[in-house]
């Protein structure tokens, strides 16, 4: 026998069995409100949430900068034979690797994206699914 060595630490089962059984209540989680994607225009200010780089509820602020991208031009069909049927969102809010993935909001606090993608090789250019996408 080691002396050098911590006992073990036991949990207390009855505690555990205690807590299982206990009803756990609390209040709602908050949702968040889908907006239309159809009716977004160029300009438009929006927000965008997510993680970049571990780096949780990171918020940056943009515009709506052209809507209806392709796949192609975007350059995610590297793997696609045929393009996507997704006219995507662009945006100059900054989409970090982290932030797939996380909502792009409107000023009325309505999802109308989900983070998608960067451009690598420039700043301030960003992509989002349309929210009315995702509702088909």
């Amino acid at each position: 026998q080691n002396e050098n060595l911590s006992p073990p630490i036991v949990p207390d089962s009855k505690k555990i069995v205690k807590q299982s059984k206990k009803k756990w209540t609390s209040d709602p989680l908050p949702v968040a409100q889908l907006g239309n994607s159809d009716t977004l225009q160029v300009g438009e200010f929006v927000i965008a949430v997510g993680n970049p780089i571990g780096l949780d509820n990171t918020v940056t602020m943009g515009i709506v900068s052209s809507l209806k991208r392709t796949s192609t031009e975007i350059g995610i069909n590297a793997s696609q034979k045929k393009p996507l049927k997704i006219g995507f969102i662009q945006t100059d809010a900054a989409i970090n690797p982290g932030n797939s993935g996380g909502p792009l909001v409107n000023d009325a606090g309505e999802v109308i994206g989900i983070n998608t993608c960067m451009r690598a090789e420039s700043e301030g250019i960003g992509f989002a699914i349309p929210i009315n996408s995702s509702k088909d």
